[in-house]
């Protein structure tokens, strides 16, 4: 899938080189749209200033890799190229409020990820591995182990295919969704929808019985209002 010669060499980062992050964020929404070839992952951020502000707006930097930007909102309204930057390692966002509501899709392909990092396909399984730097190849995000957040972790795929969905945190609920679409016969395919509270990120998708059995952890936070 990628070039390794074409990633930038790690740096050793030293103790008193540390800086806090300029931005801190309170909960994530995640949801995956699982294709082998072809994953969305719709990324809801809500998003705090840290940096005193007198001293200038700093921008928002999130780092990325090998993802495709398919839409940039900020409080609900769409962002254009001018109202951002982006390059292979990072997304960068400018000017912020002090708080605010990102919201970013991505499309990555899992099949094509032979680094085994992030999210990928494999054996007929979805997998992710997300440390130390493997969210990054997810979806855009400050991928630092200092900024920490509510994970809420939705995955949606084809039941036949994938009927064990499983995610870090407690279940919240699940359901079986008729709005996957139709094969050639009319016959309509069926999504399975599973919401999860996760402190950690990532989902596993692999075939296999279902497991029935629903833990209740309370609802996820509606993101779309303003924080």
């Amino acid at each position: 899938m990628h070039d390794p010669a074409s990633s930038s060499q790690p740096r050793s980062i030293e103790l008193k080189d540390y800086r806090p992050p300029d931005y801190r964020v309170g909960t994530v929404n995640l949801q995956f749209d699982l294709n082998a070839s072809k994953t969305t992952v719709t990324s809801l951020l809500t998003v705090v200033c840290n940096h005193e502000r007198c001293e200038g707006i700093h921008p928002l930097v999130l780092h990325g890799r090998y993802l495709t930007l398919r839409s940039l909102k900020l409080d609900g309204q769409t962002l254009t190229e001018r109202d951002y930057r982006i390059d292979a390692e990072t997304l960068t966002v400018l000017p912020v409020p002090d708080r605010f509501v990102l919201e970013i899709m991505t499309e990555i392909d899992p099949a094509a990820n032979t680094e085994l990092s992030g999210l990928y396909h494999a054996s007929g399984m979805f997998c992710t591995q997300c440390e130390a730097e493997g969210f990054r190849k997810i979806t855009y995000y400050p991928d630092r182990p200092d900024v920490l957040a509510r994970f809420f972790t939705t995955i949606v795929a084809d039941k036949r295919n994938y009927p064990v969905l499983l995610s870090n945190g407690n279940l919240i609920g699940k359901a079986t969704c008729r709005t996957a679409g139709t094969s050639p016969s009319g016959t309509i395919l069926p999504e399975a929808r599973v919401p999860l509270r996760a402190r950690r990120r990532g989902p596993v998708a692999r075939r296999g019985p279902v497991h029935d059995d629903v833990r209740e952890g309370g609802d996820p936070p509606d993101l779309r209002a303003a924080p």
